[in-house]
């Protein structure tokens, strides 16, 4: 009898002992948090929770509730949390709609416009809701930030080293307009910004050790941020990218004959988008646009010839090169805005326009 009762003890006492250990470190509080909803949830209740985080539209809804006819929605309730989840189900949902055949190419085209809306307004609740980033390594070597100092100075500049305790940002005296005084910026904290993955603007603070002149200009040794927060996000995505492209400028003039106005364009100029995304894009180009220019764009995307119309909303200028800021007209055609979205959310292993993710 007694050697039972050692071998039950010699089991229970692991157990309970595991179970301290796994209370005490609050193991089973954070897996709760990560999935917080509730795991039973009909189609209706989904359909409340999500319309209480964000908006959508009368069609919005139509389509959602399509969506979920073609694929499961154990997912999507998930996503407003944890961003993997959210893509999942989105590039799982994305596949199914391709390869049903219980639509027509035009519906088709339109319930997957849809689905792009509305996974892009849940990463935006979540962006908003859950703004940290785990580390500084969400900056790339080379990435342009901005220093902004005590007195409001702010500087361009650009991450060029990191290391274990520090970051090195370099500033390069064409964005200097007076000397950097080293003393007064030795131990000073300093805020910086950064656009990451082109969708969202984040910040860190950190302070000043050292600073030096280098590489004909001033480089910034800090101290490594212990973490970086999402400050502003764009309404839709961006995608960095180098597609040559053409436009034309577009002027009203009145007709001869009716006097009614009619729209005609410029010469073509060449450019380069340097970004893009649904809603807009940005353009290098050596020929100076006036701002509240209307332009019409022609550019590839994998075999097609997108055209778009846009308008001049932000100029910059660096030498002789211009870096216009484009936001599309509202009457850009549906099919040109999916082929953006198919741009960038292709798979980017294989350069291919493809459906990806497993169903």
């Amino acid at each position: 009898m007694s050697q039972i009762i050692l071998i039950i003890s010699c089991i229970l006492l692991p157990l309970v002992v595991l179970h301290l250990v796994l209370k005490r470190f609050n193991v089973f509080q954070k897996a709760s948090k990560k999935m917080s909803v509730n795991t039973f949830m009909t189609t209706g209740q989904l359909m409340n929770m999500i319309t209480s985080k964000i908006e959508l539209t009368d069609e919005e809804k139509d389509h959602l509730e399509v969506l979920f006819t073609v694929f499961s929605s154990s997912r999507l309730r998930y996503a407003f949390e944890v961003e993997e989840e959210g893509m999942k189900w989105f590039l799982n949902t994305r596949k199914a709609v391709f390869h049903s055949d219980q639509f027509d190419d035009a519906t088709r085209e339109d319930i997957e416009f849809f689905l792009y809306e509305i996974h892009r307004k849940i990463n935006n609740f979540r962006m908003m809701a859950h703004p940290d980033v785990k580390s500084i390594n969400d900056i790339s070597l080379g990435q342009g930030v901005d220093i902004h100092l005590a007195d409001g100075t702010t500087y361009t500049g650009e991450l060029i080293d990191k290391g274990i305790t520090n970051i090195t940002i370099n500033i390069a005296k064409k964005h200097v307009s007076s000397a950097i005084d080293n003393h007064k910026l030795i131990k000073k904290r300093v805020k910086i910004t950064f656009w990451k993955k082109m969708d969202a603007r984040y910040s860190f603070v950190s302070t000043v050790k050292s600073v030096s002149t280098k590489r004909g200009g001033y480089a910034l040794t800090l101290t490594m941020p212990k973490k970086i927060k999402c400050i502003q996000i764009r309404s839709y995505p961006r995608y960095d990218v180098e597609i040559p492209m053409k436009f034309r400028q577009a002027t009203l003039s009145a007709d001869e004959d009716t006097g009614a106005l009619q729209e005609t364009y410029g010469a073509v100029v060449l450019g380069i988008i340097n970004n893009i995304g649904p809603n807009g894009c940005k353009i290098i180009t050596h020929s100076s646009t006036p701002v509240d220019t209307v332009i019409m764009m022609e550019y590839p995307l994998f075999h097609q010839i997108i055209y778009t119309k846009g308008i001049v909303k932000n100029v910059s200028r660096y030498g002789d090169v211009y870096t216009l800021h484009i936001e599309f007209s509202t009457d850009v055609q549906k099919f040109s805005i999916l082929q953006i979205y198919h741009y960038i959310y292709a798979n980017k292993n294989t350069g291919q326009e493809e459906i990806i993710g497993d169903v």
